[in-house]
């Protein structure tokens, strides 16, 4: 798993962080999570193209998932605008974490 700090350039603060995992030997698993006051700013934007370039041309990746749970608009948003596209059978039914999930292959790379 691989954990990076979103630092916001003008204040050196620590806003958040965004994450890849080993799903299988050619996908991953994106994640993110922006403080409330810095969300809207672009941040999750500009760590998601640089994490989705990662894993398409540093490690070969093929494909990558997004797990975003219900409710949570703006990051459906996010990741639609990067390409990713619902996959319903995917998604987790957990009755304490219910998730529903966005896959991006490497040949939808916008």
């Amino acid at each position: 798993m691989l954990v990076l700090a979103i630092v916001e350039r003008s204040t050196g603060r620590v806003i958040g962080e965004v994450d890849l995992k080993h799903a299988s030997a050619d996908a991953g698993e994106v994640g993110y999570v922006i403080a409330a006051d810095r969300q809207g700013h672009g941040f999750a934007n500009e760590a998601l193209t640089e994490l989705i370039r990662f894993a398409f041309d540093d490690l070969s990746f093929e494909a990558l998932t997004a797990s975003i749970s219900p409710g949570n608009e703006a990051s459906v948003a996010l990741v639609r605008k990067h390409g990713f596209q619902r996959n319903a059978a995917r998604d987790s039914h957990d009755g304490t974490n219910p998730t529903r999930c966005f896959e991006l292959r490497r040949s939808g790379v916008r």
